[in-house]
């Protein structure tokens, strides 16, 4: 009665599950049943939307939830490149916490017309002249205290989950009871994150443009996650990005449509406008629309930054913590 009810009203549901009760049920099962794609979509914007910077019920509650949907991600029976199976359970806690969901992402994007804003690549083959620096980083990072590394939150005293506590004494040194900006951190400055969650390439360095037209009303705002802002310009970044790890090879990567934000501490290449432009990442290795590798990450070692010439690469450990939010610069158009 249920089932027959289930499929639609009238007698023509009851006729069918009477006389023909195979066709009905699959009629059933493929008008109520989704599909595996879209099922690990809702998983992945689910878990990718959970931010602890707009969380309001607490550490605790916010880990639980965190973890489940590490546990949905990990033990979902979902059909995985063989190759690619390493990704869903690797052996790195760091990885697993903050990187897990980007798995999920195997079919290639078979976009046949890259838009011209994302990627030009052109490889070229150079000794790294700097020797690299070894740094100790610890395996047994939790995935809670990986998250809130990269998303820039210290562990304080004062800290009470919506921001921190300002005494009397200290709103006497702000002007208006407005913060001042910290002073900004050069390693941070310089580097290049691959954001997973922004829309748009952003840099904030007017001096690495190689073509710049400044914003005179015809660029929209961003929504930063704050507040809405205005950038300043638009043009073009070229970046000799490591691509290679033996030999050190690095490939020489042309950003388009890149936003000047002066006041960012990070440079930010976007996620979103590489996987439009047929890109995607598999493993840690970021491949062009035709599979041609255009960037190597180490998620141990330095999470999600690229390894450019000339900037610098952060390094991750079990007490790093940047001096801002990332969650912050997760930057999406506002339409007009």
């Amino acid at each position: 009665m249920l089932l027959r009810d289930s499929l639609s009203s009238g007698p023509r549901a009851a006729i069918s599950w009477i006389h023909i009760p195979s066709k009905a049920f699959k009629l059933l099962v493929r008008q109520y049943s989704r599909p595996i794609e879209s099922k690990k979509e809702d998983v992945y914007n689910e878990f990718h939307a959970l931010t602890f910077s707009t969380y309001r019920k607490g550490l605790s509650a916010f880990n639980a939830e965190f973890n489940g949907y590490l546990t949905k991600l990990t033990i979902a029976k979902i059909d995985i490149d063989p190759s690619l199976i390493l990704n869903q359970n690797p052996a790195i806690e760091a990885y697993r916490a903050a990187h897990i969901a980007n798995s999920f992402n195997l079919t290639p994007n078979s976009n046949s017309n890259p838009r011209s804003y994302n990627l030009a690549v052109e490889e070229e083959e150079e000794e790294s002249d700097s020797s690299s620096n070894s740094s100790s980083s610890s395996d047994s990072n939790t995935q809670l205290a990986q998250l809130l590394a990269l998303k820039g939150y210290k562990k304080r005293k004062d800290f009470k989950g919506k921001g921190l506590k300002t005494s009397s004494n200290n709103k006497a040194k702000y002007k208006d009871n407005k913060p001042r900006r910290r002073p900004r951190d050069p390693a941070l400055y310089n580097s290049w994150l691959y954001d997973t969650g922004s829309t748009d390439h952003i840099s904030n360095s007017k001096e690495r443009f190689t073509t710049f037209t400044p914003n005179i009303g015809q660029l929209r705002p961003i929504n930063t996650g704050n507040s809405p802002v205005s950038p300043a310009g638009i043009g073009s970044i070229i970046l000799e990005v490591l691509s290679r790890k033996a030999p050190p090879t690095y490939t020489k990567l042309v950003l388009d449509n890149v936003l000047y934000l002066p006041n960012i501490d990070i440079n930010i290449f976007s996620r979103v406008r590489h996987h439009d432009s047929g890109g995607c990442l598999i493993k840690e290795t970021l491949y062009r629309g035709d599979r041609r590798c255009i960037a190597v990450l180490d998620f141990k070692k330095s999470g999600f930054f690229l390894d450019v010439k000339g900037s610098s690469k952060p390094i991750l450990h079990a007490n790093f913590a940047f001096p801002l939010g990332l969650s912050s610069y997760t930057t999406k158009s506002i339409e007009p």
